[in-house]
């Protein structure tokens, strides 16, 4: 049996065990804006945890489709709508043939709303536009990478982007929901204008992506795949910091995301193992001159620093 451990990321201490009564090798789970409620999806089961309390809200949702000896329905990934009225879970449904599955459900009641049509046989992330107004839906690797883009008003396919020859595992939107970012097998991170389903640029690597997210600010890009993770800067594509955490092996599977402030960054492998980056630039600078002890010198700054004026930044 699988599950699923809540810390407290002030302290990193652990604050209880979820079961997975179905058990999966990969649960799909997200926080409600709230951070008050956390949806689960094991096999064919979706479950509601009160955060505080590590019980249960109210009975599983009933899945219009259940897993029998013939068929077997997977649950990769579940999102909230950004008011927390709605979650969207999807997957596939395996018989004769394998088929992808969204299903869209009432929070606060628990009622299924809708199915999505057939969008592709394996479908493993789903993303609510910051409005709420579109549902982007990442097709995995017999579907070729596209991203379907479901406008939620109209219930139709707005438009599919062809994001990656061999499969999209995790995709992000930017919070003004002009950007989307996909994390492809084939052609790494990649960015798309949302609105027309342009390429904003030539894909940045080519290694298999496991996880993307955009900070807050939308300024940086996590990304993180077998045995790495990698920090950018947006505008220019250039590192900002790449993983050297101790105990990571080069075939460790890792996924990487923002805190909601920003501040933070949250690396966690499939090992079970968990680290923090403190990705603040100004506690970067307080460490730094608690470090030294004093601002480098005008000498020092011109050597180092050299196409910047001379500040010092640890006082005078």
């Amino acid at each position: 049996m699988g599950s699923v451990r809540l810390v407290d990321t002030s302290t990193m201490a652990s604050l209880g065990v979820l079961p997975l009564p179905f058990g999966t090798e990969f649960p799909g789970l997200a926080f409600s804006p709230d951070n008050d409620t956390l949806a689960l999806t094991s096999g064919d089961h979706v479950q509601l945890w009160d955060v505080r309390t590590g019980k249960p809200e109210g009975p599983p949702f009933a899945v219009p489709v259940s897993s029998t000896d013939e068929v077997h329905v997977n649950l990769w990934t579940t999102a909230f709508s950004p008011d927390g009225s709605m979650l969207a879970t999807a997957g596939n449904i395996c018989g004769e043939p394998c088929y992808g599955v969204v299903f869209l459900w009432d929070v606060a009641t628990g009622q299924f709303l809708t199915q999505l049509p057939d969008l592709g046989s394996n479908l493993y992330a789903v993303n609510f536009s910051p409005d709420g107004g579109l549902l982007v839906v990442s097709a995995g690797v017999h579907d070729g990478g596209d991203e379907i883009v479901w406008n939620m008003s109209e219930s139709r396919v707005e438009r599919r982007i062809h994001a990656d020859d061999e499969g999209v595992f995790w995709a992000d939107i930017s919070n003004d929901g002009t950007t989307l970012v996909t994390g492809g097998q084939s052609s790494g991170e990649r960015f798309w204008n949302l609105s027309t389903g342009d390429p904003i640029g030539s894909p940045i690597s080519s290694l298999p992506v496991n996880t993307v997210d955009l900070s807050p600010d939308g300024r940086s890009l996590v990304a993180a795949g077998q045995g790495w993770v990698t920090l950018r800067d947006v505008g220019t594509e250039s590192i900002l910091g790449r993983s050297w955490s101790p105990g990571v092996e080069a075939n460790d599977q890792l996924a990487a995301l923002f805190t909601r402030d920003g501040d933070r960054l949250y690396i966690v492998s499939a090992t079970g193992d968990a680290w923090v980056w403190n990705v603040d630039p100004a506690s970067w600078e307080a460490h730094a001159c608690q470090i030294a002890g004093r601002s480098l010198t005008e000498a020092e700054w011109s050597v180092n620093l050299p196409d910047r004026p001379y500040e010092p930044t640890c006082g005078s």
